[in-house]
């Protein structure tokens, strides 16, 4: 059982051992999975930000520490440009909010509806009411190890979205449950080993997550499959702050996305991504 609490704590090596162990079955993936970051070098670089810590860093701690550093100045400076209407930022934004939040049509069969853990009970509604019931779906994965609520004794957001998903007509059989992982990367690779395990076959995935993640969790899927489509589905956002459309004009959006680009950027750094 893993005891991680925060993504920089890494696992430890029985965990490791486990993990890649499963995936040296798996075939190599030879899709181009990496994620751009074009966008967001235009970003830093339309709001005078240096893009040294984020181009020329050699250890992932160091970039998220300097990442940390800025943090406050980038909000500050990108809503403050919104405010003045910099129609050329704003154009930037736009293109950085569709490149992460990109979804494709629902194919009538889906081997595995991919719902990753959340504190939003909404994600699991909005993935069984339109997505489980409306089409052929094989098995419905879930993720996540954190706590639902702030209290100790909850439940996981895994075994919480399970009882929801059952509530809505689910058979319990359908679902698959993995209540160890904290961070999209651990999700994904988790997830995987997990229907490998179980020798499940698939060969396409749907994803629900929220939009600015979705990205993420993309690049993540990509890495460790070969020849499986990759199905995007975008789950609801929880408030305004965190809408597409509306992100940028506040500081909890901007340094979601901010932190966004980090992630996948330490995710390249240690070759999840």
């Amino acid at each position: 059982m893993q005891s991680r609490k925060h993504f920089s704590h890494l696992p430890n090596s029985h965990v490791l051992e486990e993990a890649l162990e499963i995936e040296a079955k798996r075939t190599i993936s030879t899709y181009d999975h990496f994620p751009r970051f074009d966008l967001f070098i235009s970003w830093m670089k339309a709001i005078n930000i240096n893009i040294d810590f984020f181009e020329n860093q050699k250890h992932w701690q160091d970039l998220i520490a300097q990442g940390n550093e800025l943090r406050e100045q980038v909000a500050l400076k990108t809503i403050s440009a919104i405010k003045n209407k910099d129609t050329k930022l704003i154009s930037i934004l736009v293109d950085i909010e569709n490149y992460l939040s990109e979804e494709h049509s629902i194919p009538k069969d889906i081997d595995i509806l991919f719902v990753f853990g959340s504190k939003d009970i909404g994600r699991i509604q909005k993935a069984v009411n339109t997505i489980y019931k409306k089409n052929n779906v094989n098995k419905i994965l879930i993720t996540g190890g954190s706590r639902y609520d702030s209290q100790e004794k909850s439940e996981s957001e895994a075994k919480v979205f399970r009882e929801e998903a059952i509530k809505l007509g689910v058979p319990k059989e359908k679902i698959i449950i993995e209540s160890e992982s904290i961070t999209i990367a651990d999700n994904v690779r988790s997830g995987l080993n997990l229907l490998d395990t179980l020798n499940i076959e698939y060969k396409n995935i749907a994803t629900m997550v929220s939009w600015f993640a979705q990205r993420r969790a993309w690049v993540h899927l990509k890495k460790y499959t070969n020849e499986v489509d990759i199905i995007c589905v975008n789950s609801d956002p929880k408030s305004k702050e965190l809408s597409p459309g509306e992100w940028y004009k506040y500081e909890t959006g901007v340094n979601v996305i901010f932190s966004e680009f980090l992630k996948m950027k330490m995710a390249v750094m240690i070759d999840t991504a």
